[in-house]
């Protein structure tokens, strides 16, 4: 007796881009897996398909694929997109789909993240793991646990942020690390978190000598951290930034009566979570009872009044800084991290500018990228959508 079968159509795709040079570079264990497009027995409706970001090929028929799924508008199939890297894989990743004109917000398209990279802070705002280690990835049934993780995880909104910067003509100069001209021009997208001052100064030189090995990564920062925050000249807010504009004509300046000269960094957060651990610096600021932000005037955003706690998908980024070097360092322990000293500067649920000194140098961060600048005009940061991530 002969049996017809015919195997049901997935209802979920999920699409996994690696980068196979992130943190110990276990992403290279993907690249060994012989399966394509592949239907896990326990879940027959699932379809796994993996795709390598440095290979050109491969990463353009990843992407193919996808758009084709998208752009079916008969197709009521959902899509997973995972990134397998660090958070700077997830960005560029973002970047693409906007590129194909693919809706990042689109209520098909879920989106989750493997922590192969060095700090991870994506994944652990989203209570995944701090890292997957080596034999999590060389053994395909064993990789598939995490995924079926994601697919089974809760969804939660998350916002998306453009940074744009803007040179003083033609001096002004803007350089990712480790030594790429940008000649002049900086636009991306930001998911985390961005800074000024001494974290891009310790990753501008972390970059440069960056290592194949997770561990020696670690060790590397801390050196950099050692021989710039301890022993060398760091840059100073005051320097460089000069105020904030908002659309609403609302122009925020530094108050000289609260600010002091040492104030080492500025820090504007999207994500409950920084600098490779789950440090929520803006909830667990202690309050300045002389004056609750150290911006002026203190109305509209920069009012305490108007400040709530940090959510990813509330639509706000939370700006504050840090006061000096010894708090940089202790904001490092967790266990320690409540006892920095952090100001407030206001938290703002709208576009807005960041107007900068000229002729003045400084570095920045954003999601994990490091940049030298030099006769900055100003910084843009606008919201460019609300996406849905799967978290734990």
């Amino acid at each position: 007796m002969s049996i017809k079968f015919t195997p049901p159509l997935p209802v979920l795709q999920v699409f996994i881009f690696y980068n196979p040079n992130s943190g110990n570079r276990q992403g290279r264990h993907l690249e060994n897996f012989k399966g394509q497009f592949v239907r896990l027995k326990k879940y027959p409706l699932v379809q796994i398909q993996m795709f390598n970001i440095l290979e050109k090929d491969d990463y353009n028929l990843g992407f193919a694929y996808l758009a084709t799924l998208y752009n079916d508008k008969d197709n009521s199939v959902n899509i997973v997109v995972c990134s397998a890297g660090g958070d700077g894989t997830f960005v560029s990743i973002l970047e693409k789909l906007c590129q194909m004109n693919i809706s990042i917000s689109s209520t098909r398209i879920s989106f989750s993240v493997f922590p192969f990279g060095t700090g991870n802070d994506l994944s652990q705002a989203l209570e995944w793991e701090h890292v997957l280690h080596n034999h999590h990835t060389k053994n395909f049934d064993i990789f598939c646990d995490y995924v079926l993780l994601r697919i089974n995880g809760n969804k939660k909104k998350m916002d998306i942020w453009k940074v744009k910067v803007e040179t003083n003509g033609i001096q002004g100069s803007i350089e990712q690390s480790p030594g790429i001209d940008l000649n002049g021009k900086l636009e991306r997208m930001m998911c985390n978190y961005m800074t000024f001052g001494v974290q891009g100064l310790v990753g501008y030189g972390f970059e440069r000598h960056r290592h194949r090995s997770r561990l020696m990564n670690i060790v590397e920062y801390i050196r950099q951290c050692i021989k710039i925050v301890i022993l060398g000249k760091i840059e100073r807010v005051p320097d460089y930034f000069e105020s904030i504009e908002t659309p609403d004509k609302n122009r925020y300046y530094l108050n000289e009566k609260s600010l002091k000269q040492s104030h080492v960094e500025v820090l504007i957060q999207n994500i409950q979570g920084i600098w490779g651990r789950q440090i929520n610096l803006w909830d667990t600021t202690r309050k300045n009872k002389k004056q609750n932000s150290i911006l002026t005037p203190p109305i509209g955003m920069a009012a305490e009044e108007t400040w709530t706690n940090t959510n990813m998908g509330d639509g706000k980024l939370e700006v504050f800084t840090i006061r000096s070097r010894l708090d940089y360092a202790i904001k490092q322990i967790k266990c320690l991290s409540r006892f920095s000293k952090l100001s407030k500067m206001g938290q703002f649920y709208c576009n807005f500018r960041i107007n900068c000194l000229p002729e003045t140098k400084f570095h920045m961060m954003v999601d994990g990228e490091f940049y030298k600048m030099y006769d900055i005009s100003h910084i843009d940061i606008s919201h460019v959508a609300c996406i849905t991530m799967l978290t734990r």
